[in-house]
């Protein structure tokens, strides 16, 4: 198993270009496991952001939590790093109707405790990582340096060799 795990903020410039990138090797290699934490360069919900460089972040963090307990975060994520729209409430609202959320539901989930503490959790845990950007990538417990999709998709594949060599090999009982 190969696993994944990308830091990134939904404003984000960089991350958009990424996720395009995810989408494309999650679609390729749908045996990788992967996990979005939310690092939001906004200091509304994360004190390492000097600056509020994205204003909606936190918003839209909390939005995708409560669209992924309707089981639809992916669905969400694509089409929030697909609008040119600022993610304002509007715009979240108008996500969370075309990914056929329960809109009731989402938006008392996307203003609950439970959004909050996931947002807030995956934030601590980039401060502990020493996050300072996004998006940021890890593969297997590794930071991986770049974000540039034939690189990535090199590093996946070379790991997933490696998952299927670690298989093969069945000790004998004399080794």
């Amino acid at each position: 198993m190969v696993g994944l795990t990308v830091f990134c903020d939904f404003e984000c410039p960089a991350c958009r270009n990424f996720a395009r990138s995810l989408r494309h090797l999650r679609l390729d290699h749908p045996e990788i496991s992967v996990v979005f934490r939310h690092f939001p360069l906004s200091s509304a919900c994360n004190s390492a952001a000097q600056t509020d460089f994205h204003p909606h972040s936190c918003h839209a963090a909390r939005a995708a939590e409560a669209a992924r307990r309707q089981n639809r975060f992916w669905e969400f994520h694509d089409a929030a790093f697909a609008t040119s729209e600022k993610l304002e409430d509007a715009t979240l609202q108008a996500l969370a109707k075309v990914v056929g959320l329960d809109l009731d539901r989402f938006n008392t989930e996307r203003r609950d405790a439970e959004s909050n503490f996931r947002v807030n959790a995956d934030v601590q845990l980039g401060g502990q990582l020493k996050i300072d950007g996004t998006p940021t990538v890890f593969v297997n417990g590794r930071l991986v340096e770049t974000k540039w999709l034939p690189y990535l998709r090199e590093i996946v594949e070379h790991e997933l060799g490696n998952a299927i060599s670690a298989k093969k090999h069945v000790p004998r009982p004399s080794e």
